[in-house]
């Protein structure tokens, strides 16, 4: 594989970038996919990328010849501010003609979602589908209402006309006599189906799968390869939760708690040699054989029997037991028997698909999805039994010299085909193509599921540009310019316990872990904080028995106002007070942070101040407004954000 071709590095004068850092900027004539950890700056090195393909690349393209994809239209805002920064900077100590017109150049830029993309694409190629020019796009609400009405008359005429009493059947077997969650099953369904790029394949594909397990032998089906594997994850999963708790145990002398361990490794070793052996049916015998020895009592420490429960209730009432109650004849009765459920439920979702598609066609509209499954259909065409870039796909390969993605681990399937087919990564390798796709994201901040965001897209491209022979390139971002290097590595110790490949779908090894990108000075040498990332407070909940100390008739009282104030409050005072000290507030020192020095590079110490906090909580709605208020109480300063107002009353957004 050729090497990637380094243009000439960034200026000494702008920010000191990592070599990482320089890599995913200055690199070209490879797709790269750039995995950048949390606070590793990856928006600043796409913001610098794109600067440098403009100003110092070895072939300079115009900013206008830039596709930019942003997950919001705030981040392609942000985008485009960047750019345009970085580019006076470069103006003001340089009156390069050529840089003032990508200044002036810089509102043509191509910098937006990808579906004001799709939107200006369908706008500009409706012809070669068909599609009314003068289409409108359904808003989420607008369009979920509709295919809920749609949803709830098809099931309503699929009743009256049920005179076979089959589908009142399929209603009582899959929505427990309620049709509201058949409806619920439907537009799960099809929101999933118009994330694929072939949705009929896919559900030919998933009747064929339940089809061909309920005969022959059930492991040598794809369906029964799944469930064998799902079973050894989960002895795999056991096995791990032992080795763990025996480490604990015998790091910290409990003889009695490592041996009775070693007999729950043992079971768990004998459950996956009878699996291997025998399969299914053998390992449901063995499992439901197993008498579990009583607990030790040798006093080991709460964590020790902690996580020894954690291993025992993985063998006991672990997910993967679900899967052992049915024999693999039972297994395969069953898929025979809801087979004709499966076509009754793809024709329910064909006839739904067709009646949504004709309201929307009354109403010279679009929603969402349409916007990327139209631009998928005019991008490709298909050749034989594949799919290749049409003539309007490859002008775009003429029309962009670069395309570059933001937040790729929140993409679809749909999605990720039309960034392959409006960039070269679609013929990359073909007739000496130079690929010019960038993608950057973190594949472990994805969450975005819920909205079909699918991660494997990431770890698939990721897998696939980490061979040599690849046209592409993975560059590891990991040095992370927000905390300090005590937090991180609790944060890397947790995260590789948890974060494993059968748990996430990705390992937590050496290319994950996160590396400090700021040096402090160490502890003791400055009056800068160092210490303690971490500072966990337990509060007793209201009403916990305990025996209470005695207290001075002061202390007393003040006992007495925490317990009438209810946890999310004595939460709160309990930040206040711990707030106060951190800016000296009550008399005490205050703590020292490391600052950026506006008249020499670096950073310089000085006193912590309310803005250097930030207060996260999981729900802010309704904690918020609490918090607020006990800050202020205590003579702290605060702004909440809480994401409520009139707007977002229940009343106001029904209306809306």
């Amino acid at each position: 594989m050729e090497q990637p071709k380094v243009s000439r590095t960034v200026s000494e004068k702008q920010r000191p970038w990592t070599a990482e850092q320089t890599r995913g900027i200055t690199t070209i004539g490879r797709s790269l996919l750039v995995s950048a950890a949390a606070g590793a700056g990856k928006t600043s090195v796409l913001s610098q990328r794109c600067v440098h393909l403009v100003c110092d690349a070895a072939e300079p393209c115009d900013v206008d010849d830039l596709l930019i994809v942003t997950f919001t239209e705030a981040a392609a805002l942000e985008m485009r501010s960047r750019i345009t920064s970085a580019l006076r900077q470069r103006l003001a100590g340089d009156a390069d003609p050529r840089l003032a017109r990508q200044l002036a150049l810089v509102d043509q830029a191509q910098v937006s979602t990808l579906h004001s993309f799709c939107m200006r694409l369908l706008r500009q190629n409706f012809h070669l589908i068909g599609l009314d020019p003068n289409f409108r796009v359904l808003d989420a609400d607008e369009s979920l209402l509709l295919r809920r009405q749609i949803g709830r008359d098809l099931l309503r005429h699929r009743f009256e006309s049920d005179d076979s009493g089959i589908f009142h059947q399929f209603v009582d077997g899959y929505g427990k006599g309620n049709e509201s969650e058949i409806l619920r099953h439907l537009l799960r369904t099809h929101d999933l189906m118009t994330s694929l790029a072939d949705p009929q394949d896919w559900l030919r594909q998933a009747r064929r799968r339940i089809a061909s397990a309920t005969f022959g032998t059930l492991a040598d089906t794809e369906l029964g390869r799944e469930l064998w594997t799902l079973i050894r994850e989960g002895l795999q999963s056991m096995r791990g939760a032992c080795q763990g708790a025996l480490r604990q145990a015998g790091r910290l002398g409990y003889h009695k708690s490592v041996d009775y361990l070693l007999g729950l490794q043992n079971e768990v070793e004998s459950w996956a040699r009878t699996f291997f052996e025998q399969g299914l049916d053998g390992l449901a015998r063995s499992v439901n054989s197993t008498e579990f020895a009583r607990r030790p009592s040798d006093n080991s420490s709460d964590v020790i029997k902690m996580a020894i429960d954690v291993v025992v209730n993985q063998m006991k009432k672990g997910p993967w037991r679900d899967l052992l109650r049915f024999t693999t004849q039972q297994w395969q009765e069953g898929l025979q028997q809801i087979l004709p459920h499966v076509d009754l439920f793809i024709d329910l979702i064909s006839q739904f698909e067709s009646r949504y598609e004709s309201a929307k066609q009354r109403e010279r509209a679009l929603d969402f999805a349409d916007l990327e499954r139209q631009t998928l259909h005019i991008l490709q065409q298909q050749d034989g039994k594949t799919f290749t870039p049409s003539p309007t796909a490859r002008g775009y390969h003429r029309r962009f010299a670069h395309v570059l993605v933001d937040e790729y681990q929140d993409i679809n399937q749909v999605q990720d085909a039309i960034l392959n087919l409006v960039s070269r990564e679609c013929v990359a390798g073909t007739d000496g193509v130079v690929p010019n796709l960038f993608c950057v994201g973190d594949v472990k901040q994805s969450i975005y599921r819920f909205r079909l965001a699918e991660p494997r897209q990431f770890l698939d491209r990721e897998h696939q540009f980490r061979d040599e022979d690849s046209h592409g390139l993975v560059i590891d971002l990991q040095s992370n310019f927000r905390s300090r290097a005590p937090l991180l590595e609790a944060i890397n110790a947790v995260f590789a316990r948890l974060m494993t490949r059968t748990e996430a779908e990705i390992e937590y090894d050496e290319s994950h872990q996160l590396r400090p990108g700021l040096i402090y000075p160490p502890a003791g040498k400055s009056p800068v904080f160092s210490g303690a990332p971490i500072e966990l407070h337990v509060l007793a909940t209201r009403g916990r028995a305990e025996q209470k100390p005695e207290r001075d008739t002061d202390e007393e009282e003040e006992s007495q106002e925490i317990e009438d104030l209810d946890r999310t409050e004595r939460e709160a005072l309990l930040v206040a007070r711990r707030i106060r000290r951190i800016v000296g507030a009550d008399g005490e020192p205050a703590m020292h942070v490391m600052d950026k020095d506006g008249k020499k590079e670096g950073l310089s110490p000085r006193q912590a101040e309310y803005g250097d906090i930030v207060i996260l909580l999981r729900a802010t709605k309704y904690k918020a407004g609490q918090f607020a208020q006990i800050l202020r109480a205590q003579g702290i300063p605060v702004h909440a954000d809480s994401g409520s107002g009139f707007f977002e009353s229940t009343e106001v957004r029904d209306m809306l």
